[in-house]
């Protein structure tokens, strides 16, 4: 039986989109469509163990293979250009997130004015046209990309942009409520027939494997689906942080996964990116076992965070487990050496095990 993995949805989708993953921002500021995306914050409030969720499927080594970081470049600005073309972008695709399309329209002319070849801005630029209704704008945009050397990617996500059709807001609601109810295999049947059992539009991409991954049978699609996402889209960090966070629900991947939030949260990213970097790094910690193996994870929380009392804890009787396999280990090793007659290796391996074990006699042979 599926059980519930994700606490999503907790605002109305305009709370939502505020800071909406800069590839979706791109696409999602299409005619009538939802002008943002849950992305990887659909995540942000993952609540029950997924370890008992088929933990038995491994990676394969293709799927266990790290995904490489890669920020923004600023093609060769000088830093205060780099920094005010970044910060203009970011606004463009908040203003697009809101579906305010004049307003994304004016910010992202000011970033072309800095540089006006960056094929990033220029997608965003066509976006906002395409918002706007200005189809005739969009496909000058288009060819202004492909004038300037834009990638066929970036060239094909502008077609995409003008050539997406809307989906059907009312069917998309539904879906999305099945989600917050936690009904995550019925919320993702109803995003697959949403999208007519085809590839969802890239505006929604993220959030529906978000809700796909949370999900028994379709854990191994949206890890490959997110592999084949970061191979086109490598500075996307929502989708990264989807991807690892994705990870963490598994035991048998959890650590790539807890590997690569940790890096997310210590990297220079938005602050967004790192709090929520940092939620699923601690949500991964309250999944893993209490056991020896644990303690460094444990420490490394700890040594940023010296005040979580909940992960102290886990730590301390995460310690006590291993003095026990200690103990047990060492009375085993000492009686092994007592049977063979090595009465000096038996003695120093029962010294390691009397201390924690002070009420058991001690054998008089040693």
């Amino acid at each position: 039986m599926e059980r519930s993995r994700l606490i999503v949805f907790k605002a109305a989708p305009q709370a939502v989109v505020l800071r909406a993953g800069r590839h979706l921002a791109w696409l999602g500021a299409v005619g009538t469509l939802w002008g943002g995306t849950l992305s990887s914050a659909l995540a942000q409030g993952v609540v029950s163990d997924p370890a008992s969720l088929a933990a038995t499927t491994a990676l394969s080594p293709a799927q266990g293979a790290p995904v490489v970081m890669a920020l923004q470049s600023a093609n060769g600005l000088n830093a205060q250009d780099s920094a005010l073309l970044d910060r203009l972008i970011s606004e463009t695709e908040y203003w697009l997130a809101q579906h305010q399309f004049k307003h994304a329209q004016d910010t992202v002319n000011r970033a072309l004015d800095i540089a006006p070849q960056n094929a990033q801005a220029l997608l965003l630029l066509g976006s906002a046209q395409k918002g706007l209704g200005d189809l005739a704008g969009a496909e000058n945009t288009l060819a202004r990309m492909e004038s300037t050397g834009a990638s066929q990617d970036m060239r094909a996500a502008l077609r995409d942009v003008i050539a997406a059709n809307p989906v059907d807001p009312e069917r998309l609601a539904q879906a999305r409520a099945l989600a917050a109810a936690g009904k995550m295999l019925q919320a993702a049947m109803a995003y697959k027939a949403l999208f007519g059992n085809g590839p969802p539009p890239q505006d929604l991409a993220l959030e529906y494997y978000t809700v796909l991954g949370s999900t028994i049978l379709g854990y191994q699609e949206a890890v490959a689906r997110l592999q084949e996402w970061l191979k086109r889209n490598p500075a996307d960090l929502d989708a990264q942080l989807l991807y690892y966070r994705i990870l963490t629900y598994r035991e048998a991947s959890r650590l790539l996964g807890l590997d690569g939030v940790k890096k997310l949260a210590q990297a220079d990213v938005s602050p967004r990116i790192r709090r929520q970097a940092y939620d699923a790094w601690r949500q991964a910690l309250l999944w893993t076992a209490i056991r020896g193996s644990s303690v460094p994870l444990y420490y490394e929380w700890l040594t940023q965070h010296p005040n979580d009392a909940e992960i102290a804890d886990r730590l301390a009787k995460a310690r006590e487990e291993q003095k026990r396999i200690d103990a047990d280990t060492a009375r085993i090793d000492g009686y092994s050496h007592l049977n063979a007659g090595r009465v000096d290796e038996a003695r120093r391996a029962l010294s390691r095990h009397w201390p924690i074990m002070p009420r058991m006699r001690r054998p008089s042979a040693v």
